[in-house]
């Protein structure tokens, strides 16, 4: 594959279910390869920072993404944020981390394992999570913005 084909593919804006099949191939796979299901949280709670699939798996997709954003010519540094809206993304990461852990999981535990799945806690997960996303951006748009 020539340089350009390379580049084109990974600049170029893919179809949803080009994403949604490569999502659960690589569902699939963690799951095949690891016995056990696709989470990004679970591996936050370990406090003696021990090397657990979860916490490799999250290392992992870090890594990937750095790599993969590198490769588009895309990685750049920015400054940190100042004032309000500093403390309203730590706050956000905060409630976030914290909304995920008395959920069972993160979007990707919760909500794609369990639609998958055809379990009713992951279709809960994606109404709440589109309905929460929609009032969030009505309230952020009325009160910040």
């Amino acid at each position: 594959m020539k340089l350009s084909t390379k580049k084109s593919v990974l600049t170029s804006r893919w179809s949803y279910w080009v994403g949604a099949l490569l999502l659960a191939l690589l569902n699939i796979s963690i799951l095949f390869f690891t016995e056990d299901f696709w989470g990004i949280t679970e591996s936050f709670i370990l406090l003696n920072f021990s090397f657990s699939k979860g916490l490799v798996l999250n290392l992992g997709v870090i890594l990937g993404s750095f790599i993969s954003i590198y490769l588009v010519g895309g990685f750049r540094l920015r400054g940190i944020s100042k004032g309000k809206r500093s403390i309203y993304i730590f706050c956000g990461g905060i409630l976030m981390g914290y909304g995920a852990r008395i959920a069972g999981g993160c979007n990707i535990g919760a909500m794609v394992n369990g639609t998958s799945s055809l379990s009713m806690h992951g279709w809960f997960f994606l109404i709440s999570t589109f309905l929460g996303v929609k009032i969030g951006t009505i309230l952020i748009k009325k009160f910040i913005y």
